[in-house]
């Protein structure tokens, strides 16, 4: 066992070391958007570009991926993240109650159509530190997505993501009787009957202990899978143990 600062989302900062040699090149969009990065960084926490990459397939001969799914602004917002470990937003809403409100939707927007990318290209360390970056967001402006964004994402990604998880949550926590009667009909149905599931599941449990920040550190989070760094981190630039279970020290 070794001890570690970890990045956003639990990923270590004892960083992958860089080949430079090795690179591949990634087409996002429509238009192929053209995008030059390692090989080994990608592959370190993503399935999709690992399994591209090592299996027989074309793109691993002629080191060439295709996502048309993406969006270019989208997959440079993930580069950033690969090469930093920190989620970046060019808003500061760390002043609660100073903020523009078209600033923090599209914001919270910008973090919801990242991890719908995160969910296609299986980064389970991405999508644990746009997780991060959400819980920040609602301490620092106690607001959530609007549930118009929150429909795009349940209709990308399965109802059990801990993304959907968080929001159903910080809806059901901070929406008034009134609200949830207003946003009705923007809430998704498979978002609604998770919210009244949980709702009758933790009866018991006080609002308080319901609020996404009044859980235990990493409840939100997906676990790293076995040969991965994990971690419980989920605060900014905690200093945490890192467990390694294959190439590292």
């Amino acid at each position: 066992m070794a001890a570690a600062t970890a990045g956003e989302g639990g990923r270590s900062a004892k960083r992958t070391k860089l080949d430079f040699v090795d690179t591949i090149t990634v087409l996002v969009g429509a238009n192929e958007a053209r995008f030059m990065l390692h090989k080994n960084v990608v592959c370190a926490t993503s399935d999709f570009f690992r399994a591209a990459c090592d299996g027989n397939w074309k793109e691993a001969t002629d080191k060439v991926i295709r996502v048309p799914e993406a969006e270019p602004s989208v997959f440079q917002f993930y580069l950033a993240w690969l090469y930093t470990d920190r989620i970046d937003l060019d808003q500061n809403f760390a002043i609660k109650g100073q903020y523009d409100a078209v600033e923090l939707s599209q914001t919270y927007l910008s973090l919801l159509n990242a991890y719908i990318f995160g969910d296609i290209i299986q980064d389970v360390a991405f999508r644990n530190a746009l997780i991060d970056k959400m819980l920040v967001l609602s301490k620092q402006t106690d607001k959530w997505p609007h549930p118009r964004e929150a429909a795009k994402l349940c209709q990308s990604v399965s109802i059990g993501s801990k993304m959907v998880r968080l929001l159903a949550d910080g809806y059901a926590c901070t929406f008034s009787a009134e609200t949830f009667s207003r946003e009705l009909p923007n809430l998704p149905a498979e978002l609604i009957k998770l919210i009244a599931a949980l709702s009758n599941e933790e009866r018991y449990m006080s609002n308080a202990e319901r609020r996404p920040l009044g859980r235990l550190k990493g409840f939100y989070h997906e676990a790293a899978k076995q040969g991965r760094a994990s971690s419980t981190n989920t605060t900014e630039g905690q200093s945490v143990q890192i467990r390694t279970t294959a190439g590292g020290t």
